[in-house]
């Protein structure tokens, strides 16, 4: 397949008993061309090549390699871009065709994936992905040249997987062939020129700024105890916030239930019911880079109320013991976890 040429290993997906696309044959490019197909009904194959199997699923457990997509985090490589054109979202199916034919860059293949386009634009050289910020970028790049090319915005992440051709699309009934529309292999483009293009149509936002760590509120020196129970706190709220900036997407839901709820078990350490507030604006803050800011602000709020509702057991901090190095790496690992 173009698509996976130079690649280490890459999926093809059929649908499981749920019906998501998350059964999967982990293949490497020459494997391709001898391996039976798990089916012809729903097969979708992943648009880019992993640089190896995910240890994890997406939600970090652990589990058979059928389970497992291609993952962002695992990305190694692309041999063009995509975007995908649905019907619904244009006038009519002929609507749909008359747009992409009037694209300033015609894609090099088209396919009717039974429910709209699914287009590729192949690229001249194998594009790279070595670490985290060529896959960074690579991500600006996806999302900036679906959206200028007005195609389905919901469908620009790295790991995508698209429906393979001559296959069939179980979602109609009757099911509806998926097939190519055109193919022109000779029609290549380079990355840096779709790359350039796609910014100068439509230019990322601008970089969220460093989350701060959350400052500790002014007590009266002479309250000890206060101190100490705000230093806690604090120190157990920067430790949650940075573990949810670098949860890769994917847990991140399960992760904001986590801390969130862990930190409004602590709220009540803060004087004047301040807690809340502080908690509530440094887990918005470490999460503003994750996509859909209205549910994720509204699950930080729901957990974290929820944790505010059950308190945790905390020291005493009226007159604490000196701490051995011991426990001190212990109450670390408590507040760590």
């Amino acid at each position: 397949m173009r698509l996976w040429r130079n690649g280490t290993v890459a999926t093809l997906n059929t649908k499981g008993k749920t019906g998501a696309v998350n059964n999967s044959q982990w293949l490497t490019p020459e494997q391709l061309s001898s391996i039976a197909p798990l089916s012809t009904n729903d097969l979708y194959f992943s648009t880019g090549t992993a640089t190896q199997i995910p240890p994890t699923n997406a939600a970090g457990k652990q589990c058979d390699d059928r389970y497992k997509r291609i993952q962002n985090a695992y990305l190694a490589s692309i041999n063009a871009l995509y975007t995908e054109f649905d019907f619904k979202d244009f006038a009519s199916a002929e609507a749909t065709i008359e747009h992409v034919n009037n694209l300033p860059h015609p894609p090099s293949v088209e396919i009717n994936s039974g429910g709209g386009l699914h287009c590729y634009w192949l690229l001249d050289a194998t594009h790279y992905c070595h670490d985290e910020s060529s896959r960074e970028r690579l991500k600006v790049c996806i999302r900036a040249f679906v959206t200028a090319n007005g195609g389905d915005t919901g469908a620009k992440d790295l790991a995508r997987v698209l429906r393979v051709p001559d296959t069939l699309n179980t979602k109609y009934t009757p099911p509806r062939p998926v097939s190519f529309v055109r193919c022109d292999y000779t029609l290549e483009y380079q990355f840096e020129t779709l790359e350039a293009w796609a910014l100068s149509k439509c230019p990322p936002p601008p970089a969220h700024p460093k989350r701060e760590r959350v400052a500790i509120p002014t007590t009266d020196p002479s309250d000890k105890a206060m101190a100490r129970a705000v230093k806690y706190f604090n120190n157990m709220l920067v430790r949650r916030c940075d573990e949810l900036q670098a949860t890769p997407a994917g847990q991140r839901y399960d992760a904001i239930g986590k801390h969130a709820t862990a930190v409004g078990g602590y709220c009540h350490l803060m004087p004047n019911g301040s807690g809340e507030l502080i908690a509530r604006d440094a887990l918005f803050a470490s999460c503003s880079h994750y996509d859909n800011q209205p549910k994720t602000q509204s699950w930080i709020e729901a957990a974290l109320r929820y944790g505010i509702a059950h308190q945790a057991d905390t020291p005493d901090f009226t007159d604490p013991p000196k701490r051995t190095p011991q426990q001190t790496e212990n109450d670390l690992q408590h507040i760590a976890h």
